[in-house]
């Protein structure tokens, strides 16, 4: 499953709920700026996406550069930072726990507020 294919298929049909989540696109000239800007219940933030196959061992999350500062940086400005990551057929939802890489499938867990396997209102209520 690609980045698009996690918007598209899994964020935008919660729009029927209330939110509304816009890819961004910044063609390189933002380094660093997450994937998605959404907005819900009267505030605004931001969601970085990143899916990889699940694998035995440590977990390296493929962060571009300027990814991993900008979410830590803006994560301590703002509660609405988020990384969602689609990990074999999981999604975790991190925030504030935004490392380069865990050592394992558990620890991953262990950083997310949220842990599924498909998106619904449980999710929504975190952001």
């Amino acid at each position: 499953m690609t980045e698009k294919e996690i918007l598209e298929d899994h964020l935008k049909p919660l729009e029927i709920y209330g939110p509304k989540f816009v890819g961004v696109e910044t063609g390189g000239h933002c380094q660093g700026f997450p994937d998605v800007f959404y907005s819900f219940a009267g505030h605004s933030g931001i969601i970085e996406l990143k899916q990889m196959k699940r694998a035995e061992g440590q977990i390296r999350i493929p962060y571009r550069p300027g990814q991993l500062p900008f979410l830590i940086e803006h994560g301590r400005r703002s509660h609405y930072t988020f990384l969602l990551v689609y990990y074999g057929d999981t999604f975790y939802l991190v925030q504030k726990e935004f490392q380069r890489e865990y050592e394992n499938e558990k620890e991953l867990e262990a950083a997310s507020c949220h842990k599924t396997k498909t998106l619904g209102k449980g999710f929504l209520n975190l952001l």
